[in-house]
């Protein structure tokens, strides 16, 4: 392809205002904001079905095969709900509100087995007939899996869920009236258990106990009475419309309606107009404009709106803190690639943690959705010639490289034009490398790009524009300078700091993680298949080692060599789980056992060699206070391992034999000393072919070296973090023509993130997190990349001082040439705040928020309000917060709500992060994200006033 050259740009665009289409365009229209488009994988789309017949077939009902979370698959009764708006069915063991799928939280439907839940019961010759939902229960992703018994019932069936989840989500209501009246219907519903069409007292009691609302029994019974106009012991939907809407009110909302009213019943539309425009800072608002809106507001008297009516527009989600002019692409896309930051994952085909988590081609096609640009794909030789995709030297579960690339074709550019690479960390033989680089020019043939003959007179890298519907891939490429240009791999623990004591704690967490991949990994070897009796009595036993493995190996540790504990702890742990599975075995093989081959006599071998690296980094971890919680996951783990080997055990088995080959032939020791650590790791040959069709080239990190622009390099967060505070300016430089990509350190076992802002703030490029948790990391990354597109964008135009070659800038150790200002917070109140994981019962909480900025490290700050006790429906706190910024436009707000609980740690609420820079003045709404970074309902929230003052 041919290069796009670009001059030096020393105007910022992101600091000018984008112009407003309109003056509705800004203002507080009272349409929520617009829902996502059900996203419908294409094998599901059939011109041949009729849809009458489609659509008589759900009404019907019908016995389908549901893969459950845990357990087997399993024959249900579905049917389309009798209003049209949902999916449901019967279990013997589950209420009926555990048993639906509202077609409102539908996410995307879609075909073939790529979610965990499928591959861990995989059924190859089926998958023609498999289907997904992915849908949203809980603040979080939940998937319905499905098997069908024929062709015709697949397509009649996919057709119409189709027809309906697309009716429904399209006929949501565009005002407000409409939206209050669908968020009251849907308490209602949530409220009526017995699904009777009216609510009693109790069941209206357990609705107000789930809304946090702190009222005693007696003051209950009053208010239902009240509502009770017919006095017959129950309300129907517009007594209970009544009876919520009275909880509903909003003290601290009547009290600025009344200082703007002067007391008077009514806002006249004069009054309204000078509110936008003077305290909500929405100067383009017109007077006719405010006229249309009020026609879209409840409680309208006379062309002048009351109490309520303000109330629901202050509340409307188009009120919302973040600028909506914002959310669109409006940013210059015409820059060179090394100008943007970019949505970056790690370590992507993860669903859980880096030691035992599942893998799914599910989660490319997650975090692809979520705006991600770039993926990565941990190459490895996988069976019949076939590589595939997993956490080495780990008991991650697998999934084909085929796939995951069908998938990054499928939907890459669903959502988002912008260019994808595919961060390869290749550990595949020369024969497979073959492999990849055919899937990858046979799957995404025009859509990939490669170099051009003349790169390396290349003076800028293409813009994000330039590779519109384009896949890079970031990897290796021959070179005749070996060791020049050699790329640290991710998992080369020489990177790794390991602590320099060994103590009592470190060695139970070393046992019990030996303890659950012991167990694992020789149920993996043993059988084909393994009853689910079985691997709990392996697991017993091999949990009920530890404590006394614990005993015996303290009292002989020294710190002389680490190697002591892994030999110790893998000769004990493994000789005992392998005598556990051969007497089991033993026991039942006349039953139900069928014994592929015996225990490998070098078990403790094995063992010992496969849990170097998790050893290593169980110690380090400990030492970096970074939790790893093996408990729960030993029985989980190891009857998913003999699950997928009765569902699936033709390519477990030659896996597995693969993994024992790698396992033996690795003979890694550990010793003290970081440089030390471990024997530096082989480096396979690149294959030509794979070689030819690599962008980005992986090199060696030289802050002294100019390279060039199609060369980038990959850091650690310590790396990066020590880089920066020694040498900041010279890196902010340096990431101004190459792109460089941050990784988590490999003791995050646990898959946490690090605080991705001093990273950005130092210009890095590709900032890559683990997506599949959900915690202050990724609040930040989910926030940032809000800007510029939200889920259509995952590029965002880094600050001109980060880019611009006449700018010079050093986050850590300033001064900084942007102008101070202030940041005033007033955090008012919030509205119908969930009970911790969303329970359903549970007491009533006891509130606080926490804000905090993170940027360049002079504005940090972080102010934590009051605690009101029992009330999580309508607390008030009315307090005040200040930030003094420097750097605001490298500066992201967050905002934490939390649970006080004095007899242990608080329990997370919800929160919202966001730029700085996208910040809007006046009164605002703050919708809280779940822990899962979901929405929460329509009406969570704050309700805070912001505030910028320049200095």
């Amino acid at each position: 392809m041919t290069n796009t050259q670009h001059s030096t740009v020393v105007s910022d665009p992101t600091t000018t205002q984008p112009v407003a289409a309109s003056g509705l365009r800004t203002m507080m229209s009272l349409a929520p904001s617009k829902r996502p488009d059900l996203i419908v994988s294409p094998e599901l789309q059939f011109a041949d079905v009729d849809l009458n017949e489609a659509l008589m077939a759900v009404r019907k009902g019908a016995a389908l095969i549901k893969f459950g979370r845990k357990g087997w698959p399993h024959k249900r009764t579905f049917q389309i709900s009798a209003d049209e708006s949902s999916l449901i069915w019967r279990s013997p063991r589950k209420k009926a509100n555990a048993t639906i799928v509202l077609f409102d939280n539908v996410l995307r439907i879609q075909g073939l087995q790529t979610t965990a839940t499928f591959q861990r019961h995989a059924r190859r010759a089926l998958e023609h007939l498999s289907l997904s939902i992915i849908y949203l229960k809980d603040g979080q992703d939940r998937t319905l899996d499905l098997i069908f018994m024929n062709d015709k019932q697949y397509k009649l069936w996919a057709t119409a869920l189709i027809h309906f989840m697309r009716r429904h989500q399209h006929g949501v209501a565009a005002t407000e009236i409409d939206q209050e009246k669908a968020y009251l219907q849907r308490m209602f519903n949530m409220a009526d258990s017995d699904r009777s069409g009216a609510l009693h007292f109790d069941e209206v009691s357990t609705l107000v106990k789930k809304l946090n609302i702190n009222m005693s029994k007696k003051y209950a019974k009053k208010i239902f009475s009240e509502f009770d106009v017919d006095s017959n012991g129950t309300v129907d939907f517009d007594e209970f419309s009544s009876f919520l809407r009275r909880l509903k009110e909003r003290p601290e909302v009547s009290d600025l309606f009344n200082s703007l009213t002067k007391g008077e019943e009514y806002m006249s539309v004069e009054t309204l107009h000078h509110f936008l425009q003077t305290v909500q800072k929405q100067t383009d608002v017109q007077l006719e404009d405010v006229t249309a809106l009020m026609e879209n507001l409840p409680g309208v008297h006379e062309g002048k709106i009351s109490a309520p009516a303000f109330a629901a527009l202050l509340s409307s989600p188009s009120n919302d803190v973040f600028d909506p002019s914002k959310l669109d692409v409006y940013q210059d896309m015409d820059q060179p690639l090394s100008h943007y930051y970019i949505a970056s994952s790690h370590n992507t085909y993860l669903e859980g943690d880096q030691l035992a988590g599942r893998s799914s081609v599910n989660q490319y096609i997650n975090v692809l959705l979520r705006g991600c640009r770039c993926v990565e794909l941990d190459c490895w030789d996988g069976p019949d010639g076939e590589p595939i995709i997993f956490h080495g030297h780990t008991l991650t579960t697998r999934i084909k490289f085929q796939d995951v690339i069908q998938a990054v074709k499928q939907y890459g550019f669903q959502q988002n034009p912008y260019p994808i690479i595919l961060s390869l960390e290749m550990h595949c033989s020369l024969p497979q490398q073959e492999r990849i680089a055919y899937y990858l020019t046979s799957i995404l043939g025009d859509s990939l790009v490669t170099l051009p003959s003349d790169a390396d007179k290349m003076k800028s890298l293409p813009s994000p524009n330039a590779l519109r519907n384009k896949v890079i891939v970031k990897g290796k490429r021959l070179t005749s300078n070996e060791a020049e240009e050699e790329e640290e791999l991710e998992d080369d623990p020489t990177n790794e700091l390991v602590p320099e004591t060994v103590t009592d704690a470190v060695l139970a967490k070393v046992l019990e993680v030996v303890t659950e991949t012991a167990a694992e990994d020789l149920t993996e070897t043993v059988a084909e298949t393994v009853t689910e009796t079985a691997v709990e009595a392996v697991t017993e036993t091999a949990a009920a080692t530890v404590t006394d493995t614990a005993a015996d190996v303290s009292e002989n540790v020294t710190d002389d060599t680490v190697n002591t504990i892994v030999l110790q702890a893998s000769s004990t742990v493994a000789s005992t789980v392998a005598q556990t599975v051969v007497g089991t075995v033993g026991d039942e093989t006349s039953a139900n056992i069928t014994v592929a081959e015996p225990v490998p006599e070098n078990v403790q071998q094995v063992v010992g060699e496969v849990l170097a690296e998790t050893v290593e980094a169980v110690m380090a971890a400990e030492h970096q206070e970074i939790v790893v919680s093996a408990t729960d996951a030993v029985v989980e783990s190891s009857v998913d391992a003999a699950v997928n080997q009765e569902v699936n055990r033709d390519v477990n088995r030659d896996v597995q034999h693969k993994l024992i080959s790698q396992k033996t032939s690795s003979s890694r020791t550990l010793s003290r000393s970081a440089s030390s650590a471990t024997e530096k790791q082989h480096k396979p040959k690149i294959a030509q072919a794979l070689s030819d069709l690599v962008y980005l080239a992986g090199i060696k990190f030289n802050l002294d070296k100019e390279a060039e622009v199609w060369k980038m390099s990959s850091l650690t967060e310590a790396k990066i973090a020590k880089l920066g505070m020694k040498d900041g300016e010279r890196l902010s430089n340096f990431h101004k023509r190459h792109i460089s990509r941050i990784y988590p350190l490999g003791l995050r076992v646990d898959s946490s993130n690090y605080d991705p802002c001093p990273s950005w703030a130092l210009g890095a490029q590709l900032v890559a997190l683990n997506y599949q948790t959900s915690d202050l990391g990724m609040m930040y990354n989910e926030g940032k990349f809000l800007e510029n597109g939200g889920p259509k964008g995952g590029y965002v135009l880094k600050p001109a001082v980060t880019r611009v070659d006449m700018y010079s800038f050093d986050p850590f150790n300033g001064p900084h040439l942007s102008t101070k200002k202030q940041l005033k917070i007033q955090v008012i109140s919030a509205q119908q705040l969930p009970k911790p994981n969303n329970a359903s019962k549970g007491e009533v909480i006891d509130p606080y928020v926490v804000l905090s900025i993170s940027g360049v490290p002079e504005d940090g700050k972080t102010y934590t309000t009051k605690t009101i006790d029992n009330n999580g429906f309508n607390p008030i706190w009315n307090e005040t917060f200040t930030f003094v910024l420097s750097m605001a436009e490298l500066d992201m707000l967050t905002i934490q709500v939390y649970d006080k609980d004095i007899m242990s740690k608080d329990d997370y609420i919800g929160h919202y992060a966001l730029p700085v820079s996208c910040i809007r003045e006046g009164y605002r709404r703050i919708p809280l994200l779940s822990a899962n970074m979901k929405p929460n309902d329509d009406y969570c929230g704050l309700f805070c006033h912001f505030e910028f003052i320049p200095l």
